[in-house]
């Protein structure tokens, strides 16, 4: 009874201990494998050092010298603790790269759970794969593509022509 104890015990252990490695990878796999294909770089890549700068500053978050990459336990790890501060910068940079990817590239982007799961895949993705720089870049240019459609939809809500408009 004691032996047969013993192995199950055992085998519980050495089964969580499988779940607790290989859990978050798997998560991982399978929300990369809910997106088509992989974004494009920026088109810009090397942007002026005041933009990235104005970047930062609409973020509220001072500029980084690197983004550190994240892995899936680190990010399962963050939303276990409710500490949103543990993806940080990486989060702020490579979470909208994602988004805005996953828009027009996930399958079925109105599941939340495959929404969510591929998007964080996406931005575990990112900071493994991209520098620093290629992160800051394209974040950049999604920032000031946003900034362009939002002072598009306020000069139409305003009904100003779009040559009187600044």
């Amino acid at each position: 009874m004691l032996r047969w104890f013993v192995r199950v015990m055992f085998g519980l252990v050495v089964t969580a201990l499988l779940v607790i490695g290989t859990g978050p990878w798997l998560l991982y796999a399978i929300g990369l494998s809910m997106i088509d294909g992989r974004p494009s770089h920026a088109s810009q890549a090397p942007v002026a050092s005041e933009e990235v700068d104005a970047f930062w500053r609409r973020l509220r978050t001072p500029r980084p010298d690197h983004i550190d990459p994240l892995s899936p336990h680190s990010y399962t790890l963050a939303l276990l603790r409710a500490d949103q501060r543990a993806l940080e910068p990486a989060g702020f940079v490579a979470w909208p790269i994602a988004c805005s990817y996953n828009v027009d590239h996930l399958g079925d982007h109105r599941a939340m759970l495959a929404w969510h799961l591929s998007g964080a895949a996406l931005t575990i993705w990112l900071t493994r794969n991209w520098t620093t720089d290629e992160l800051v870049a394209k974040a950049v240019e999604l920032d000031n593509a946003a900034a362009k459609a939002r002072a598009a939809a306020t000069r139409r809500r305003m009904d100003v022509p779009a040559n009187q408009a600044r």
